[in-house]
């Protein structure tokens, strides 16, 4: 059990066949993703919503079974499932940071005339609908940080460091975390879009590490995407 009141504090590691299981299901949803991308519209849209479901139940279930199989059991010591009262302000200073690391990222990337890439890219030709936005908020303002903290920086970073050192766990982790969010419609772009998501995935890494529990990197995570979506909306006509 980790002592979280301390910076940088000895956490539970996880043996590595769970960080193992966390990434067969983020290739399971990725090549998922790929092949509806395919499908016609009716069709996409159904396995779009199975790939949601998986998403949204499977990667906590990842994590419980990952705890009991190949921790102590106990699961919020296991995956650092645990929150303070500074994880508000930490998170709110975390997300801020990642803003603007990204923002810096794609100004390099367009002097560079490199493609960028963006995961919101379909939501943008949609413009302001309403409905579409409400449920973007939900799903990746509350959903998404909740699910993903504990499959990429809980189950996935914490078997990694059972084998290698926590800095290159999070590196790793962040790799995954890049990888996981391709884009098929995106292209060339997709290289831009992976380096970006990199390195939010290093940053909540860190903060995890930093902090020895998740509760400030869902923070960060949750108010980061919540920024990206106000962000758009504001430039949408």
């Amino acid at each position: 059990m980790s002592d979280d009141r301390t910076w940088f504090p000895r956490t539970p590691t996880l043996q590595l066949p769970a960080a193992v299981l966390g990434i067969v299901l983020i290739v399971v949803l990725t090549i998922g993703t790929r092949v509806a991308a395919l499908l016609p519209e009716t069709p996409e849209a159904l396995v779009q919503l199975a790939l949601f479901a998986v998403s949204t139940f499977g990667m906590p279930l990842a994590a419980w079974y990952g705890s009991r199989r190949w921790g102590t059991g106990r699961f919020v010591d296991d995956l650092g499932f645990r929150f303070r009262w500074i994880d508000v302000p930490l998170g709110i200073g975390g997300a801020i940071a990642l803003t603007i690391s990204l923002m810096v990222i794609n100004i390099v990337a367009h002097v560079l005339g490199a493609p960028s890439g963006s995961n919101l890219t379909e939501v943008s030709e949609r413009g302001r609908d309403v409905v579409t936005f409400a449920t973007l908020f939900v799903t990746a303002g509350l959903i998404a940080p909740l699910t993903e903290e504990l499959l990429f920086r809980g189950l996935i970073q914490r078997g990694l460091s059972s084998r290698w050192t926590p800095w290159i766990a999070v590196a790793m982790q962040a790799a995954v975390f890049g990888a996981a969010h391709i884009t098929p419609s995106e292209g060339w772009g997709n290289a831009d879009l992976i380096v970006s998501l990199a390195v939010m995935g290093f940053g909540l890494g860190a903060i995890a590490r930093l902090t020895g529990r998740l509760g400030t990197s869902i923070v960060a995570h949750a108010l980061f995407n919540c920024i990206q979506l106000a962000l758009l909306w504001l430039t949408l006509s």
